[in-house]
């Protein structure tokens, strides 16, 4: 069975490697899919926090940090 979560990644865990760090907490939650949402480039102005994007391909520099 799947059991999916979508999260915010910059909110619970500031960036990837942080997120990489949690993952066995979302495993014990029983987690087995997981969508982290922003990971691409995002426009400056007010947008819609995760879908509007500048780049399909290329990752926010803010999450890898």
């Amino acid at each position: 069975n799947w059991f999916g979560m979508q999260l915010y990644g910059d909110r619970f865990s500031d960036n990837l490697n942080g997120l990489n760090q949690r993952l066995s907490y979302l495993e014990n939650l029983g987690v087995n899919l997981l969508h982290p949402m922003p990971l691409t480039e995002r426009p400056a102005v007010p947008n819609d926090v995760g879908y509007a994007v500048n780049s399909y391909t290329s990752i926010d520099s803010r999450v890898v940090t």
